[in-house]
């Protein structure tokens, strides 16, 4: 199984009565784990007799940290919150997938030794460090004591992982703007959410 350890650390910050600044630090995965690597040899005459031996590989590569801040602001108007944030991953430290083949070889191959080793396979990824900006506000309004709807409204911009050099049908991205819209209804100590988004992909 794939095992990789990873770990947030966050704080809210209620500086004013009503204003609150939020901040977190999510560490980043470095994945190294077992692999299978299984190859179709060509059909050319020279791979008649050839085989592959061994299929154990390892697969290694890393996902981003992220720095997300907030600042949000309750009850400027009463059943008011509204809040604006940011987020930075840093995806560019995804530069490539490295698969190590152990031991796996290619036989009975002319022109190569008796047993080919298979060398490194790197796919290159260079991401770049995507940054988004987010701003979203709900107004609560209470129909009686224990009942009270919650409508909402957010909007967001993220700018794309991948350099247009390197877009493939491997992973597809591009900037993108969302916006969503919502509500929640709360009866005593119960809260049922709704919420629709759509997001616009940049071409």
């Amino acid at each position: 199984p794939i095992v990789t350890p990873t770990g947030t650390l966050g704080a809210i910050w209620e500086f004013y009565d009503g204003w609150r600044l939020g901040a977190s630090f999510h560490l980043p995965y470095y994945v190294i784990a077992p692999a299978t690597l299984k190859s179709r040899l060509p059909a050319a005459a020279p791979y008649r007799n050839s085989e592959q031996l061994g299929q154990d590989a390892t697969v290694e590569f890393q996902l981003p940290w992220e720095v997300r801040l907030g600042l949000e602001a309750r009850d400027l108007v009463k059943g008011l919150r509204v809040e604006v944030a940011a987020d930075y991953e840093h995806w560019a430290m995804h530069d490539k997938i490295s698969v190590e083949p152990d031991g796996v070889a290619v036989t009975n191959l002319p022109g190569f030794p008796a047993e080919y080793l298979l060398p490194e396979i790197s796919l290159p990824r260079n991401f770049q460090s995507t940054i988004q900006g987010m701003l979203g506000a709900e107004y609560t309004i209470a129909a009686s004591e224990s009942v009270a709807v919650t409508p909402r409204l957010g909007v967001s911009y993220e700018t794309s992982a991948i350099p247009a050099e390197y877009l493939s049908v491997l992973t597809l991205d591009s900037g993108k703007a969302t916006l969503s819209g919502g509500a929640s209804l709360s009866v005593g100590n119960a809260r049922f959410d709704l919420v629709y988004a759509h997001q616009f992909i940049q071409e």
